[in-house]
């Protein structure tokens, strides 16, 4: 359900504004055609790592229709300012050998098309890591190599023929954005790249290959964010009319947040830094790039209780870091633990 801090508050049946923004786009995640047919997968469980309005993390785990590939997917959401980045951890593990054939066409990471709407314009970045915008395949398909460089893709711009005025009023644009990934195929590295397929408003993910021959034991890792974005009121005019995507990724995916610790140890992970406390007390780190708001962990904390955040400020000297909310100053708004 992603909804943009820059999309319009959803309009209910009666044309009245619920408070809420709108939420963008029917979302799909893997499905392709095999030996079996058309396969999806079916939920197996879920672990809730973190909730709350700082740092949100729940992992999903699937398998497909026909046993082949174990699935999971974790979801992590922070409070964000500009857009609602939604940041996703995929992994793919292959239970058996599996071929698909035409596979741009019938192997999909992801798909989305409109909300009740079609989107007028699609954007990604081509195979020469170039940001293009061209008009979107409504009818028909069309097929885009897409870049090595954290590739993207967006839909957007209103172009609905349906009879609800509300429409045109009560929608959001949608994004899809590589952060890495890594591929194995037949126990060897596959260096094909991504594609793009396109077809009657869908956009799907795939690999860039006309044939994929998995066998047991193949893994999948892929790393996304999706962002909904934009409303009606974005000029669509500009030549890079999807900015807010371009934005992103160049804040967030080019230029990452990353962890440098001086006391504890480093813990590896995609998205939220993580540092585990040697002491069980305390640990040292530095945060640098990526924009807007982040959630970290502290790990290895030995007592309950609310945490004190230092900050080294010009002079080299430790000062006490304000991090409650304004609204709330007595809860704290990162996560530790």
């Amino acid at each position: 359900d992603f909804r943009a801090m820059s999309a319009p508050l959803w309009i209910d049946s009666k044309g009245s504004k619920d408070p809420q923004h709108t939420n963008g786009g029917f979302h799909n995640f893997l499905e392709y055609v095999g030996t079996d047919g058309y396969i999806t997968t079916e939920f197996v469980d879920d672990r809730i790592t973190s909730y709350g309005p700082t740092y949100a993390e729940i992992t999903m785990d699937y398998l497909t229709d026909d046993g082949k590939i174990k699935v999971s997917y974790t979801h992590i959401e922070m409070p964000q300012t500009d857009e609602n980045r939604t940041f996703y951890v995929c992994t793919y593990e292959f239970l058996d050998d599996l071929t698909i054939t035409d596979s741009k066409r019938n192997f999909s990471f992801y798909s989305v098309t409109g909300r009740y709407v079609d989107y007028g314009k699609l954007g990604y970045l081509d195979k020469n890591n170039i940001p293009r915008i061209v008009d979107n395949t409504l009818t028909g398909s069309a097929y885009y190599i897409l870049g090595n460089k954290s590739p993207y893709f967006d839909c957007f711009k209103w172009m609905s023929t349906s009879e609800d005025p509300n429409t045109k009023n009560d929608y959001v644009n949608v994004g899809c954005l590589v952060y890495n990934y890594n591929v194995q195929m037949g126990g060897k590295p596959f260096n094909g790249g991504l594609g793009l397929y396109v077809e009657d408003g869908w956009a799907h993910l795939t690999l860039n290959a006309d044939e994929l021959n998995f066998k047991k034991g193949d893994k999948i890792s892929l790393n996304l964010i999706l962002v909904p974005w934009g409303s009606q009121e974005s000029d669509y005019n500009r030549a890079d009319a999807d900015w807010n995507v371009r934005q992103i990724r160049e804040n967030t995916l080019l230029d990452p947040i990353t962890i440098t610790v001086a006391n504890g140890e480093k813990v590896e992970s995609v998205y939220v830094p993580r540092v585990k406390s040697l002491d069980g007390k305390s640990a040292e780190f530095t945060l640098s790039g990526g924009e807007n708001n982040v959630a970290f962990e502290v790990q290895g904390i030995k007592s309950i209780g609310r945490p004190v955040l230092y900050e080294k400020n010009k002079n080299g000297e430790w000062e006490v870091y304000n991090y409650t909310s304004s609204e709330t100053p007595d809860t704290p708004v990162l996560m530790k633990r």
